[in-house]
């Protein structure tokens, strides 16, 4: 069990890292305008947020506690609009944002720093397709894993079958819930693969270790990421960042939309 611990704290870190690289998230261009504004400490937290978030429904979605989702299934259309509001918002404070030559390294730094952590954690569970990307971004590495020799301790067994007991509970009514080819050729074997039984207390022990490494690989990237946009902001003239940022406001309004998008589809 000790090296099936081992595994999947690498696997998942490596996972979490990967996985947050791409720039087109809500909590990406928060990191990447807060940072072009020099916020360290409040990009960090937003991170460190969003990154707990991740670790709490990457637990849920690796442990199979499926009777959960029966009464977290009503919520997600509000989860979804309300996330749309939270991003607006976000997105006119970064929209009225301004740079001039006189702007002092200090005030931008000090500017507004408190609420990062609230930010993270309202956005990042405000997504539900966070949850059902990692359900199933989850079976396909521990799959992958699997097959390459590594001991998962039959996780990727039980991911499986929470994919498809998930499924039918929601009914396909979340897109992102909708299975790749990948996924579904995996569960074209499910009669073998949910006969696997693994005691609550291994299996939860097993869940705990890989949703801390994506947990800590996604909170490590962005925390990287920021600190290299950071030094390089000062390259940028003070119009172009402000157009730079008013850029990423669009970006995030743009989010916003698809969020309303997915909450008023579930909902009608």
């Amino acid at each position: 069990m000790i090296l099936s611990l081992i595994n999947l704290l690498i696997v998942g870190f490596l996972t979490g890292f990967i996985f947050s690289i791409p720039i087109a998230g809500p909590i990406a261009l928060l990191v990447v305008t807060n940072s072009l504004k020099n916020r360290a400490r409040f990009s960090n937290r937003v991170a460190l947020g969003a990154a707990i978030i991740d670790f709490l429904y990457v637990f849920i979605a690796m442990f199979g506690i499926t009777a959960l989702i029966k009464y977290y299934q009503p919520f997600i259309p509000y989860l979804f609009i309300l996330g749309g509001i939270v991003l607006l918002v976000v997105a006119r404070k970064i929209f009225k944002t301004k740079f001039s030559l006189t702007s002092s390294e200090e005030e931008l730094e000090n500017d507004e720093e408190k609420g990062g952590f609230r930010t993270g954690l309202l956005i990042n569970f405000t997504n539900p397709g966070v949850f059902f990307g990692w359900l199933t971004s989850s079976f396909l590495i521990l799959s992958l894993a699997a097959s390459l020799g590594l001991s998962t301790g039959g996780m990727e067994k039980i991911v499986g079958r929470n994919v498809t007991e998930v499924t039918e509970i929601t009914k396909g009514s979340v897109p992102k819930l909708k299975k790749p080819p990948a996924v579904a050729e995996q569960l074209q074997d499910a009669p073998q693969q949910t006969q696997v039984e693994i005691s609550p207390y291994k299996a939860a022990t097993l869940s705990l270790a890989y949703a801390f490494g994506v947990g800590t690989g996604g909170y490590i990237w962005f925390f990287l990421f920021g600190g290299f946009i950071r030094k390089h902001r000062k390259k940028l003239h003070p119009s172009r960042l402000n157009i730079a940022l008013k850029i990423f406001s669009f970006f995030i309004v743009g989010l916003s939309g698809y969020f309303f998008y997915m909450g008023l589809k579930v909902l009608f």
